[in-house]
């Protein structure tokens, strides 16, 4: 019941949200945390090209609308049905045949095994229950898939002190990931690469925006940063990249007709 309860608040937040963004306060924050936002564009363009690609948490299907022209297909799946809406009109608008979005729980996918190259979210990993949906990513994904997330951390004092002053613009029920999170990945995925971003470079945004001074110190500021989040520092990050490798899987789960399926959306 308490998950049930869990899903409907999101997905009542996030309906709101797509349909009047209540964000755009924290929006200017986002600008100091360029170098986190580039790792993660770039490395889902260059896994997407020629392969199946699924959008988890795909909300308005942005990132997804700019990836049709390198996957051979892409389904983007969301909680709210007004994103997904605004998605599919888009989509519609631009007469691409490759994309299509759904209402979907991120924790219970209606998709079959092995059905993507690709899974990849954006800030969605930490609203959910974190061991059933990574269960679901690695059941989608095929033997040699790769998922790409980007995920805000919960262990700075201060990112978290401005959290609590701000709970409008976030879930009740969101928990930006803490190290034993990672642990939970390790139990599904072969692989965990992570690369810690954004510390001291948030500061970049006292600089005027679209300023010389705004770059110039943001590059500094990128620069220190990713020599501080080598260390012990890096849980202190805003963000961290995580590359996640599909697990090995045996002989007889590759083997025709055993395995986990459920019927397509």
């Amino acid at each position: 019941m308490e998950a049930s309860n869990r899903i409907e608040r999101e997905r009542a937040y996030h309906d709101q949200r797509f349909a009047t963004e209540t964000r755009l306060r924290e929006g200017k924050f986002y600008r100091g945390a360029r170098s986190a936002f580039r790792l993660y564009q770039d490395s889902v363009s260059r896994l997407a090209k020629d392969t199946d690609v699924l959008e988890y948490g795909c909300g308005r299907g942005e990132r997804s609308l700019e990836l049709a022209h390198l996957a051979t297909s892409v389904h983007g799946i969301d909680i709210s049905e007004v994103g997904v809406s605004v998605a599919n009109d888009e989509a519609r608008r631009r007469g691409l045949r490759n994309l299509r979005f759904s209402a979907m729980n991120a924790e219970a996918l209606t998709f079959d095994d092995d059905s993507f190259d690709l899974v990849f979210g954006s800030g969605i990993l930490h609203h959910l229950d974190l061991d059933a949906s990574l269960r679901e990513v690695a059941r989608v994904l095929r033997p040699e898939g790769t998922a790409v997330f980007i995920e805000p951390l919960g262990v700075n004092p201060v990112l978290n002190w401005y959290r609590s002053q701000t709970p409008a613009a976030r879930t009740p029920d969101e928990h930006p990931l803490l190290p034993r999170d990672f642990e939970t990945m390790r139990s599904h995925f072969s692989v965990v690469e992570t690369d810690f971003r954004t510390l001291l470079s948030v500061g970049a945004v006292a600089a005027p925006r679209e300023s010389q001074a705004f770059d110039l110190l943001l590059g500094w500021l990128e620069r220190v940063d990713k020599v501080l989040l080598r260390g012990p520092l890096r849980w202190q990050a805003w963000f961290c990249v995580i590359s996640l490798q599909a697990p090995e899987r045996s002989a007889s789960e590759l083997a025709p007709g055993v395995g986990h399926s459920r019927p397509a959306n």
